[in-house]
């Protein structure tokens, strides 16, 4: 049996490219538009890993990463942003600080999405990494 992954992301083409990569790579994949239904689907589910955008309708990634941390501390969450630097915060840093185990940013090559998601299942915690 494949291991769940929830993929969280308002933008249409996002989610269905990060689910096409998923399922290719033998993955099962479940997609929600936005962190409301994100969260639902998560206590429904119980993936092995959620993979959220950050800038959301309705509930944040941000919201939704602080509420998935405190259902389930242990929960493997890869964050995905379009930002790295917002003035003088380091954005990557500070979704670390908040709970995302590793942070993807936008755009980004399948490899690399694949990379992340292998390390994040297979390895337990990693080391952050923004590529």
């Amino acid at each position: 049996m494949s291991l769940s992954v929830l993929v969280i992301d308002d933008s249409s083409v996002v989610r269905h490219t990060v689910e096409r990569t998923l399922t290719g790579a033998g993955y099962s994949a479940v997609a929600a538009a936005d962190g409301r239904e994100g969260i639902r689907l998560w206590q429904e589910a119980q993936p092995g890993l959620v993979i959220t955008d950050i800038m959301m309708p309705e509930r944040d990634g941000i919201e939704t990463i602080m509420e998935i941390r405190r259902l389930c501390p242990d929960a493997k969450i890869l964050a995905m942003t379009g930002f790295r630097h917002t003035g003088s915060v380091d954005f990557v840093e500070m979704l670390r600080r908040l709970g995302a185990d590793d942070v993807l940013i936008k755009p980004f090559d399948p490899e690399v999405l694949l990379a992340k998601v292998d390390r994040l299942v297979n390895l337990g915690p990693v080391e952050l990494s923004a590529a």
